[in-house]
């Protein structure tokens, strides 16, 4: 979004995001706030998600929840959050004991 309230971010800036306090390279401002306070686009939604681990073999279940946006793809974005990637040995057992996983997130709706 860019318009005179809501300039755009120069190349590499970052901001950092009050709501959640990530440090965001693309953010908004607050219209009708005090002039500065930028807010990442995730946490002006709303919307709140959870990390889900998926077993290839079947199966899932929920591992955190309540996350935004950014929290959520921070966290998939991990190695250790994939059967496939993970060093760390007790994701290696986990991997061994049921089988190839990985991590993803969904809207909590």
């Amino acid at each position: 979004m860019q318009n005179a309230i809501n300039p755009p971010l120069r190349p590499g800036q970052t901001v950092q995001c009050f709501r959640c306090d990530k440090l965001v390279s693309e953010a908004k401002i607050l219209p009708g706030k005090v002039h500065g306070m930028f807010i990442c686009e995730p946490c002006d939604s709303g919307k709140t998600y959870r990390i889900v681990r998926h077993y290839f073999k079947g199966g899932h279940r929920t591992i955190r929840s309540g996350l935004t946006f950014s929290e959520a793809r921070e966290h998939c974005s991990d190695p250790e959050t994939s059967s496939s990637t993970c060093e760390l040995a007790r994701n290696v057992r986990r991997t061994e004991k049921m089988g190839q996983w990985f991590d993803g997130f969904e809207e909590i709706k």
